[in-house]
């Protein structure tokens, strides 16, 4: 609903992990999004963001390992 999307944007915003991890839990992206932030914290905000907000359920069960 809306008060979980608030809280992922939020998240992606100051924790870019944190986000990826609540929606997609420790996987593939999960990592990506670990380095991104560590070698740059707005690519991790891109990255998160980019796929924290993708309605697509396709996407989330295809990143999945």
């Amino acid at each position: 609903g809306c008060v979980m999307d608030l809280l992922l944007i939020l998240c992606c915003l100051f924790a870019p992990p944190l986000a990826v991890y609540l929606r997609f839990g420790i996987g593939g992206l999960f990592w990506a999004n670990v380095i991104m932030t560590l070698f740059g914290f707005f690519p991790g905000v891109i990255h998160a963001i980019n796929f924290v907000m993708d309605d697509d359920e396709e996407c989330e069960e295809g990143m999945k390992t």
